[in-house]
């Protein structure tokens, strides 16, 4: 998720900090409360902004074991539950040489994807 050096950290939290500081000062509240709120709030922005970002990338798994037709059943499967999902070749893993596929769709689909290939994998 969130991943910041020290500069990083510190530009989120200190602009919301003295924003923070500032509305204090003027509503004649406590200084350490308002910059406390102030970074907090901007934490908590930062946060949920990545989270939004990071459930709507892209995630690919593998499937070098599965067999074509079946990886096509399963997309139609998923794109019948309304999960977006696509079949692509793999040709940069460990057996290059040997024409893999793979499932390509959102993070936020991931537990959906992966529920689905194992039951296809037990089968």
């Amino acid at each position: 998720m969130v991943q910041l050096n020290v500069v990083g950290w510190a530009a989120l939290l200190v602009p919301g900090a003295t924003l923070g500081l500032a509305t204090a000062w003027f509503s004649e509240a406590p200084m350490l409360a308002g910059a406390a709120v102030g970074a907090t709030v901007a934490w908590t922005l930062a946060l949920v902004v990545d989270t939004v970002r990071w459930r709507a990338s892209y995630i690919c798994f593998s499937c070098p074991d599965v067999p074509r037709a079946a990886l096509d059943r399963l997309v139609g499967e998923l794109h019948g539950v309304g999960v977006d999902a696509s079949i692509e070749v793999d040709m940069q893993g460990p057996d290059a040489d040997k024409t893999v596929f793979q499932i390509r769709s959102r993070m936020r689909l991931r537990s959906i994807i992966e529920r689905r290939l194992a039951e296809l994998n037990a089968s």
